[in-house]
């Protein structure tokens, strides 16, 4: 079929290079921006512990352990998280990379272009890009099975052998939904003649899940905090727009109505487009549909049963997504696909410079506390970890709300409930953010029963109140 994108998008390789330039200014234009929130404190909790203990913590987790033994590596050189955050931008924009060849394989060159400009700019991949968390590198091992998955189809030899059982093994050993990838591989193999046979497929799945196995077993007999999981009717429809508006991270989709009118028309203008060119390319994308959809579908249907959809999980299956609209904007009128890239690129600066997509302002509040330093209480996990990583050991920081995380898990990093000793004062950070009314209203009731409140300051979403006794 005779396309109608401009044929100057067909570049040499060096256009990918300008992308990937691109990439990297956006994303170290974000880099700093966010505070460093729980999920990143939460791994920096497990990263920190001595080596033989992260094993065993890990398994109380609901990933497997190779990002956070390489998290642990890497605090011998710094506690810094800018410095934390960089190997998640490496891998992005590795993906990135990966994301084109794989685009080169199934499509025209453009097609492959328009794809590394869309992951250039999303929303989506700048915030895996800038976050102290597994999710850019299972993205890069996943699109790196995928890629050696594609050549194995062509040429089976030693080396792309090796390549695919090396990034299957460290993809397993990196995010469990790695494993949904190789459902719609297996279907490829028994649906379409290569060179790739079932019989070498089974053979190959054997010795990937032989290795895996021991850290499989051990997963599924350890007690482990349960999936933070939205219900099925937000995972899904989240899945389908986080690509195009993020909001996976602390500032989720169900944020996004506090946001002025305005900026909500051009999310809803951005995500309709984005559906219109997803549809148009998804009957003309047949392998990177399949390779999308099934994990989805699977998903959908299991989570019915067992909360089990994390949609930022599923955020490294989003290169396949872009792979599909980058098809339909390759079908497409060239004016719309103008549009559509100018309403993608505004989404992206805004969530760039506006405060609202910053999160909370720890460092603030650790300035605010430095000057008056005292013991620290906090209404809620969402900030105690974080805040104890902000203070590195140097304040007492206290839970007074029960941690929704298991106790296999505190064991290791601590955060137990507890009340602070008497003391001459303390300060408070109060939130609404993942705490039950009725538990942090009782907590309340037993501080103000002992002290009373001398200042108080809104930072954000946060409360933040010096306490004396009474």
């Amino acid at each position: 079929m005779k396309t109608r994108l401009s044929k100057s998008l067909s570049l040499p390789t060096i256009t990918i290079f300008l992308i990937l330039g691109l990439a990297l200014g956006l994303r170290l234009l974000y880099l700093p921006v966010r505070a460093f929130w729980f999920d990143e404190a939460f791994t920096y909790e497990i990263a920190k512990l001595p080596f033989v203990q992260i094993w065993p913590a890990v398994l109380t987790d609901s990933n497997p352990p190779l990002y956070y033994l390489l998290i642990h590596f890497l605090l011998f050189l710094s506690k810094n998280p800018l410095v934390l955050r960089l190997p998640s931008l490496v891998f992005n924009l590795a993906t990135i990379w990966l994301t084109f060849l794989i685009g080169k394989k199934l499509f025209p060159n453009r097609v492959a272009v328009v794809t590394t400009i869309l992951l250039a700019i999303s929303p989506l991949q700048i915030y895996l890009a800038t976050e102290a968390r597994l999710h850019a590198l299972a993205g890069l091992f996943l699109v790196g099975i995928i890629h050696s998955f594609f050549d194995l189809t062509t040429t089976v030899n030693r080396k792309n052998l090796v390549f695919f059982v090396l990034w299957s093994i460290l993809g397993l050993y990196t995010q469990y939904y790695i494993l949904l990838v190789f459902l719609p591989l297996t279907i490829l193999v028994f649906t379409e003649p290569k060179k790739l046979t079932p019989i070498k497929w089974t053979q190959l799945l054997s010795l990937i899940f032989l290795i895996w196995s021991p850290w499989l077993a051990a997963a599924l007999i350890t007690p482990h905090s349960p999936c933070a999981c939205p219900p099925t009717w937000l995972s899904l429809p989240a899945s389908l727009v986080s690509p195009i508006l993020g909001g996976i991270g602390e500032v989720t989709l169900r944020a996004f109505p506090n946001l002025p009118t305005s900026i909500q028309l051009i999310f809803v203008a951005a995500v309709f487009f984005a559906g219109v060119f997803f549809v148009k390319g998804f009957f003309y994308s047949h392998k990177p549909m399949l390779i999308l959809v099934f994990p989805l579908f699977l998903l959908t249907a299991g989570s019915l049963f067992v909360p089990a959809f994390s949609p930022k999980a599923f955020a490294i299956f989003s290169p396949l997504y872009f792979l599909i609209i980058a098809r339909g904007l390759d079908l497409a009128n060239p004016f719309y696909t103008k549009v559509f890239l100018l309403l993608l690129i505004v989404v992206t600066l805004i969530q760039i410079f506006d405060p609202f997509f910053a999160g909370e302002k720890l460092q603030l509040v650790k300035s605010l506390i430095d000057k008056q330093p005292a013991v620290v209480v906090h209404t809620s996990v969402s900030t105690y970890y974080s805040f104890d990583f902000y203070t590195q050991n140097r304040l007492a920081n206290y839970l007074i709300t029960p941690n929704p995380l298991s106790f296999a898990t505190r064991k290791f990093i601590g955060g137990q409930y507890l009340f602070p000793p008497r003391e001459k004062s303390l300060w408070l950070v109060d939130t609404e953010k993942w705490t039950i009314a009725s538990q942090k209203e009782l907590a309340l009731t037993k501080i103000f029963a002992d002290y009373k409140t001398s200042q108080s300051w809104h930072i954000g979403n946060l409360k933040i109140l010096y306490l004396i006794q009474k």
